[in-house]
């Protein structure tokens, strides 16, 4: 009796919390379906690393990519000058027979990443990507990252709410199929 007691207030006090935290959730998933080219690219990450494939150019020598990034972080530095650059992170890769470089400054809901051709030391696109914004800000709603420690804090009671949501819906659950059957009605499922 009291498992069932326990299980209905925590579900009443968590609903709200457990609802927000799957609406975000579920916000955060439509826009990766949507534009899966923005999802990850918070954090300095610049979204999912593509894998290579045997057909795939290497990279150049060495001291060769070295030139390449130092010409691709101030043509990016160019491009972007109110860069952060507390944090820079280059990823070179060879695409369609071309050196790209990405080249992001800072991290998080503040970072900027420009995609150079590090061969010529042309931008190719810069820091427009209004889609990878919105998914950080998302992202940081959805973990409550957003509200600071307190909001993590929420966020991970949540979890635990649910958590315990399950344990104490098998306990009912199991208390009263032990009942039932005792009553000789063995079913697992009733309605």
């Amino acid at each position: 009796m009291f498992t069932r007691k326990l299980h209905r207030w925590l579900a009443a006090g968590a609903m709200i919390f457990i609802a927000y935290v799957v609406l975000t959730g579920t916000v955060v998933a439509l826009q990766e379906l949507v534009n899966p080219a923005s999802f990850g690219a918070g954090a300095g990450q610049g979204g999912a690393p593509e894998p290579l494939t045997a057909t795939s150019s290497p990279l150049p020598p060495v001291d060769q990519a070295e030139r390449m990034a130092a010409r691709a972080v101030s043509v990016a530095l160019a491009a972007s000058p109110d860069a952060s650059l507390g944090k820079v992170v280059i990823v070179m890769r060879v695409r369609d027979g071309r050196t790209e470089a990405r080249v992001t400054f800072g991290s998080g809901p503040t970072a900027s990443a420009v995609l150079v051709d590090a061969d010529r030391g042309v931008v190719l696109r810069a820091n427009d990507d209004h889609g990878a914004k919105l998914n950080n800000l998302l992202q940081e709603v959805h973990s409550g990252a957003l509200y600071g420690k307190g909001g993590r804090v929420l966020v991970l009671m949540t979890g635990a709410a649910l958590l315990s949501l399950c344990v104490t819906g098998a306990l009912v659950y199991f208390d009263l199929y032990g009942r039932r059957r005792r009553l000789d009605k063995p079913n697992p499922f009733w309605s």
